[in-house]
Formats: C-alpha cells, structure tokens, sequence
C-alpha cells in the first residue's frame, strides 16, 4: 500500500515536473524497492546526465549494480562519490560495506576510521566495523568486534541486537544470548537479510547448547510465530527461511527443507544478487543442522563464489554448522569469498 502511495505522489510530481531530477530520481528509488533494478538504472541514468557529479546519483546507481552482482562498477562509482563528498557518512559507512563484501578489509576499515573522526557516535560506524571483522575472521578479530559492539552495552531492537546476540553465538555464551534475546524490545529482529522471531532465536540458542527440552518448546512456538506471518505477508522470502531453520530444529527434515527451498525460489540470485545469497546461506544452515552435509557443502560452495557478508565467523563460528565443521571437505573449499579459514587452537 505504501509502495502505491509512493508511485501516485511521483507521478503527480512528474505531472507537475516532468524534467525534474529530483521526480526521477524519487521513481528511480520506487523501481528499486520493486527489484525492477533495469528500470531504476534507466531513471536514475536520466538523472546522472543532469547531475553527473551528485555524489547522491553516483552512490544510488552503485547500489542498483550491487543488486545485479556488478561490484566493482559500483566500488568504482561509490569511490568517486567519496571523493566529491568525502565528508558524507552516508557515502563512507556504503562504501566500506562494498569493500569488506569483497575482501578489501584494509580499505573497508581505514573508511569506518574516518567515519569515526567525522562522528564517533554513529550507531554504523561500529556496526559496521564488526560486520568488517566478522568477515575477515582473522586471529583476534572476534575480540576486536566485540570491543566495537561495546558500544551498545544492551541493545534491543535490530541491527545493534542481532549484532551482540550473534557475537555471544560465535562465542558459545548461551545464557547471555538468551538474556539479550529475551531482552528484546519487539517480537523479531527485522533485517534485510533476515526475519528473526524471539522464540526462534531462542530456539536454536538452545538447540546449539544442548537443552532440547527448551529448543523444542521455543522452536514450536516459532513455527506459530511464522505461520502467522507468511499468512499476512506471504510474499516476504525471509519468512519460509526462517520457518525451515525452525523445523531443522524440531527434526521435521522434509518440512524444513522445503520451506528453506521456497525461500530461495523466492528470491533467486537472477532477481536480486545480494539479498539472495541469504536464502542459500539459511539452506546451508537447515541441511547441515539436518545433518546433510552433501548437500549443505553444495549450496557453501555456491553462496562462496559470489561477493557477500555470509563468510568469515558466520561459517567458522556459527553454532548451526558445528557438526558441518567436523567434515574435512569444510575446510577444504575451492577459492572463492571469504573462504573458511582452519583456526589454530590458541584462537
């Protein structure tokens, strides 16, 4: 309803303007919020030949090419945008998120760095720089996350939340997990990537811990929790992803994996090359949960030939691919993005 409200005030304002940059560039941002990212690029082309130097218009077409895999086209928009508006925050905080996805951790930190000089108390900045040490996984770097994501001491709403409730993950802290997810200051943690209910990440807390009683509880729950939703919002593919991992836990093999299948058909990598690699990852988290570790290698394989954030600590940390882990195919996978590293027994 709200995207139609969008595309009705654009089209009065194209009535009224019909040059306008700014009208093109607001019908631009309507496309791509639909995924129709051809017709965005189309808009926002329009408007790039008006404002050729609007660090603005660089960065949004660089968030266009990001969805269709073109990454080092958007990096070398984004970084002319950097240089044109090298004070924006905005600019910088996407900019290093480019890079880390793609492997340049130096670059990605040096730009959270002058971030921080510009305004130490943006929430992002350390976000992000542990999203950035998450990924490069190297000795000390989940120590060095934690330290940035001090700055949210109890968080309880989204990006702040998943962020520390992960870090106690990677960190086998089970009951700090769970304090911080019951904690929680809305019933699920919406992300982009991600739809996480309260009692499926308490779930499958428990579930990593060992306490099946209270996994089975929770995740029962949870499947209640998404059921509901995919009634109200069955177009939404972070909801049968997450309604497989729910089922993964319970045991219900077929049901877990054919919800996580319907997620990734629902957004395939054709349609929107960022977003999607989250399905195939939650895929790689229910059959490796499950057990069947062909086929989660399989779909590691897939989700590590392509730029994203779902390397790093998420595959050698992540409680739900402990058992994957024992596999020694694991730890021997083709080059690729963010390829897991074997951890010594020191780190």
């Amino acid at each position: 309803e709200r995207l139609q409200l969008a595309y009705e005030a654009v089209q009065r304002a194209l009535e009224l303007a019909p040059d306008s940059p700014e009208a093109r560039f607001a019908l631009a941002d309507y496309h791509y919020r639909r995924r129709d990212y051809d017709r965005a690029l189309q808009e926002l082309s329009r408007v790039f030949e008006h404002r050729p130097n609007d660090s603005r218009v660089l960065s949004h077409i660089a968030f266009v090419w990001r969805r269709q895999g073109l990454w080092d086209q958007a990096i070398a928009n984004q970084e002319k945008a950097a240089r044109l508006n090298p004070n924006d925050m905005s600019t910088l905080l996407e900019l290093s998120y480019s890079h880390a996805k793609t492997g340049n951790f130096g670059r990605a930190l040096e730009l959270l760095d002058r971030a921080y000089e510009l305004e130490p108390t943006e929430e992002w900045v350390h976000v992000l720089g542990a999203f950035t040490l998450w990924l490069r996984d190297e000795p000390g770097d989940l120590a060095r996350a934690r330290d940035r994501l001090e700055h949210f001491p109890d968080p309880r709403s989204f990006y702040p939340a998943s962020f520390r409730i992960h870090q106690e993950l990677f960190e086998g802290n089970w009951d700090e997990a769970q304090r911080l997810i019951a904690n929680l200051s809305e019933p699920a943690v919406v992300l982009q990537g991600f739809y996480e209910p309260q009692p499926l990440l308490a779930g499958l807390t428990a579930w990593a811990s060992g306490d099946r009683e209270r996994a089975r509880e929770e995740l029962e729950e949870a499947v209640r929790f998404l059921d509901q939703r995919i009634a109200e919002a069955p177009d939404d593919p972070r909801l049968p992803s997450a309604l497989g991992l729910a089922y993964a836990g319970l045991g219900r093999r077929d049901e877990a994996v054919a919800a996580g299948e319907k997620g990734a058909e629902m957004l395939p990598v054709e349609k929107d090359a960022l977003l999607s690699l989250f399905r195939i990852y939650d895929l790689v988290r229910i059959h490796a949960m499950l057990g069947e570790y062909d086929e989660a290698l399989d779909y590691l394989r897939l989700l590590l030939s392509k730029p994203n954030e779902l390397g790093g600590a998420r595959l050698t940390r992540a409680p739900e691919l402990a058992g994957l882990r024992e596999d020694p195919r694991f730890w021997d996978l083709p080059e690729g993005y963010h390829v897991p590293r074997r951890r010594s027994s020191g780190e």
